[in-house]
């Protein structure tokens, strides 16, 4: 028998991220766990095991992956960044979900937001809501906010961004200017 992830993470004394099992697939239950997940620092979901970590199976694993795709995918907002892989461990299959921390909190699961707490996911507060809220202002370095030294303004498509400063407009998240786009 060769390496395995699932039975090297399980036996780390102090994860930094949490991991739970779920001996049977209750999407609804591992949807709310997915969404506490991202809204926190993300962690592993293992489908298959027990909590005593024993294999207890699971029915047909490609129509598992496919249904909790789709659920994450549509009933998660915004868009998360979760992967679903079969692994193996001991001689037969697990699902390992892997939750990437979300970088754009509060994350929502069917229009509900969902935090740790313990092992289990909860609704949270209006505070924690609040402040959920309040961190995803923090400011944050990624590709999206990097600029380029070298763009110029004739580098864009500009009937794209005058389509998306015009929307901006009408829902409200851009204030009108009276130079319009290029007062910025």
């Amino acid at each position: 028998m060769g390496y395995s992830f699932i039975q090297s993470l399980l036996q780390q004394p102090h994860l930094p991220l949490p991991v739970h099992c779920f001996t049977e697939v209750n999407v609804e239950a591992i949807g709310c766990t997915v969404c506490a997940f991202l809204n926190a620092q993300g962690g592993w979901i293992i489908l298959g095991l027990d909590a005593m970590h024993e294999y207890v199976g699971l029915a047909d694993i490609n129509s598992t992956i496919e249904k909790l795709q789709h659920e994450v995918l549509t009933d998660i907002i915004p868009f998360p960044l979760v992967y679903i892989q079969e692994e193996p461990y001991g001689e037969s299959q697990v699902l390992l979900v892997t939750v990437i921390k979300g970088s754009l909190p509060p994350y929502s699961y069917k229009g509900k937001y969902y935090v740790l707490e313990g092992e289990s996911a909860v609704s949270p507060s209006a505070d924690r809501i609040s402040t959920l809220l309040r961190d995803s202002f923090t400011v944050r370095s990624s590709w999206e906010t990097d600029s380029n030294l070298y763009a110029a303004k004739s580098d864009l498509d500009e009937k794209w961004m005058l389509d998306a400063y015009s929307h901006g407009i009408r829902s409200g998240r851009l204030p009108e200017s009276n130079e319009g786009l290029w007062s910025r």
